[in-house]
């Protein structure tokens, strides 16, 4: 009898054991699983002319002023939650040309010497989970600037025009961890326009065009999907609010009319889009484009023939004067 209740008390004290283990290895399981989806933050502020640091903001929001014409004199911009990716930038000074490339959560352009802050770089060097940053600049008398990325500059160089605001974010810019995952497409344009935020687009059913990425002769694209959103944070986070083509089976990458949305007048808009090719790997997404519409009248549009050019063998008249010397057409 002793010896069962020996054995009898040993268990209970391996249960105990068992179920000690399984809790913290269990904890060990949720500290881990909240690294894993650890969602990296970019956070920045600016310093405005008379105004001094503004609050920090992030995702895209906007630091500085428009419309007031005041200065952005110093940026400060920290990341977190990336580990093993490191932050550059540096800014182009008046008088100073660029600074130094400098890390996160440091302070780069002048604080009380009144002098414009022209232009700004910046990169992301490192493990850095396929993540890449944009960055835009509304400079004096342009208004907002095109997105650029990793390392391009955002705002003007030898026009000695002042940096007013900076808007930054970060997209996580592979769709799929596989390594087959293929280049992404490049040179978009819309209506045949590779800078088309700098016009305006009239037509309700703009056309898009992208350079398909290939990874072997011989190689094409099969499918694409194309997504526009309103804002900058919608696209990089794949929700296409304006429109998502979803999966389109199809080799067209030239003039692919954009069908059954409607874009409002005056307003901006963002897309990007990624390809299939003959083996179905899919690439990555697009850097986003930008581009901005005018007064667009659906019915007007819709009424305005469209004429195709026609060779033909007419000869051009004469046109006499009074004073009988021809000229021709």
């Amino acid at each position: 009898m002793k010896g069962f209740r020996f054995s009898s008390t040993l268990s209970k004290v391996v249960l105990v054991m068992n179920f000690i283990s399984l809790f913290c290895n269990a904890s060990l399981n949720v500290e881990n699983m909240h690294e894993a989806v650890a969602v990296p933050t970019l956070s920045y502020r600016g310093y405005v002319q008379k105004e001094g640091w503004q609050d920090w903001v992030s995702d895209e929001r906007t630091t500085g002023t428009t419309g007031q014409r005041k200065r952005l004199e110093a940026i400060e911009i920290k990341l977190q939650s990336l580990p093993g990716c490191q932050l550059g930038y540096r800014v182009n000074i008046e008088g100073q040309d660029w600074s130094e490339w400098v890390l996160s959560g440091t302070i780069v352009g002048t604080i009380g010497k009144s002098k414009k802050m022209h232009a700004i770089q910046m990169r992301l060097r490192g493990e850095c989970n396929g993540y890449d940053i944009y960055y835009r600049a509304h400079v004096a008398k342009f208004g907002w600037l095109k997105l650029v990325s990793n390392g391009l500059t955002a705002g003007t160089i030898g026009q000695n025009r002042r940096m007013e605001a900076l808007q930054i974010t970060l997209s996580k810019s592979v769709t799929s961890e596989s390594d087959s995952a293929i280049s992404r497409p490049y040179g978009l344009m819309v209506e045949l326009m590779a800078n088309p935020d700098k016009a305006e687009i009239f037509n309700p059913h703009p056309a898009l065009s992208w350079i398909v990425p290939l990874i072997e002769p011989g190689d094409m694209q099969r499918a694409y999907q194309v997504i526009i959103s309103t804002t900058l944070d919608d696209l990089i986070n794949d929700r296409g609010d304006t429109w998502n083509s979803e999966k389109v089976i199809s080799d067209s990458s030239v003039a692919v009319e954009v069908s059954d949305i409607a874009l409002v007048s005056h307003h901006f808009y963002y897309w990007k889009v990624k390809t299939w090719n003959l083996n179905d790997i899919e690439s990555r997404w697009s850097s986003p484009q930008r581009f901005r519409t005018g007064e667009i009248n659906s019915a007007t549009m819709d009424s305005t023939p469209l004429y195709s050019l026609v060779e033909t063998y007419t000869k051009p008249k004469q046109i006499f004067k009074k004073v009988g010397k021809p000229l021709l057409c």
